[in-house]
């Protein structure tokens, strides 16, 4: 018998776990790191979800949707420095150290248009909305641009030419049929900040990350590894955060999964092997390697989901001997490939946008 832990910070209590007795099926220990969460905030138009108080959040942007404050988040991304860029390429294990600093700003859309506003510190001479593609022309006054959204989009804001240090800015839609928090089928991450080494998925669960949530992953000291003979980096035997293994598993939220706390290399975001897997709305950010491994799976879906990735060989999603899996509405920007097909069948790749340092036509 293993214990389901569901993840509760309605009443923001000092306790953070709530068991569930009987057959269980999941396994999945955190521990909240004192920092809780804030409810949601709703307009007629928006969703947005605040941030946890111990977040480090972004001080150069400033975002509200439809009137409402958005938080901001520091996000690391690849050097734009091609020297620095060349360094964390050639030496894994001090690529962590190569990095500039970006914005990231996430809210749903319940209806549209709304406004959203972005205002920096300095006068705004010019700023473009990408990808261009969307034909989405912001109005500049001062220090602040303003653009309307009318529905959902993975978007990012360059301000003065900057293309590195932008603000991705992600609009979902309006959450339904959130998950109930009761059911012993669901591991669910309310508001707040929480610290989890690994956990294993199986069989008929959904994780559920809320919005205003920040799952921190950790490497306790006693942890078991070996030393990969390429990368010559510690490979832990819990090698992903979450893997999801078996039948009619859903990880959905609006919440992030942060691994800027681990070792590059060290343990992966997801490994997804089994048939019927859906992937929508979480943000997995600073990837110790690959963040999306799928093997020998069948009928997977990836939907709305961010990766924001800047360490070296940090892929995106991995496909390896699985059939019928679809990307759609999502948003890649690694220091790797951005997707990856090894020996796959039937794989769909829809409005995903891939953010590439190296081009400008984005």
């Amino acid at each position: 018998m293993k214990t389901h832990i569901v993840l509760l910070s309605c009443l923001y209590l000092p306790a953070i776990l709530c068991y569930s007795s009987g057959e269980e099926t999941n396994s999945a220990k955190a521990l909240r790191l004192g920092a809780f969460g804030k409810p949601a905030v709703s307009t007629r138009h928006v969703t947005v979800y605040p941030a946890p108080e111990n977040e480090v959040l972004n001080t150069k942007y400033k975002v509200t949707a439809d009137g409402q404050e958005v938080s901001v988040y520091d996000i690391k991304v690849a050097s734009g420095s091609e020297e620095n860029r060349i360094k964390a390429r050639e030496d894994i294990a001090t690529s962590g150290n190569y990095f500039d600093v970006a914005g990231m700003a996430y809210f749903d859309l319940r209806s549209g248009p709304v406004t959203v506003a972005v205002s920096v510190e300095v006068p705004i001479a010019k700023a473009r909305i990408l990808p261009e593609s969307l034909g989405i022309t912001p109005e500049i006054k001062g220090e602040t641009l303003r653009f309307n959204v009318d529905k959902p989009q993975n978007l990012t804001v360059e301000i003065n030419g900057e293309s590195v240090r932008s603000l991705h800015v992600f609009v979902s839609a309006e959450e339904t049929d959130i998950p109930d928090v009761n059911d012993p089928d669901v591991v669910y991450f309310a508001p707040g900040s929480y610290r989890l080494p690994a956990a294993e998925i199986e069989d008929g669960t959904t994780v559920y990350v809320a919005g205003g949530a920040v799952v921190h992953c950790y490497i306790g000291p006693h942890e078991w590894y070996t030393i990969n003979p390429v990368t010559k980096q510690k490979n832990y035997d819990k090698f992903y955060m979450f893997d999801l293994n078996g039948k009619n598993i859903t990880f959905r939220g609006r919440g992030i999964i942060d691994q800027g706390g681990i070792p590059t290399h060290s343990r992966r975001i997801v490994r997804i092997h089994g048939e019927k897997i859906k992937l929508e709305g979480v943000i997995f950010r600073d990837p110790s390697e690959w963040a999306i491994d799928i093997q020998n799976s069948t009928d997977v879906t990836i939907d709305n989901v961010k990766i924001i990735g800047y360490r070296a060989q940090t892929d995106g999603i991995e496909i390896n001997s699985s059939s019928g899996v679809r990307i759609e509405n999502s948003f890649i920007r690694s220091f790797g490939h951005p997707i990856v097909d090894n020996q796959s069948t039937n794989i769909v790749d829809k409005n995903t946008v891939i953010w590439d340092l190296n081009r400008t036509d984005r």
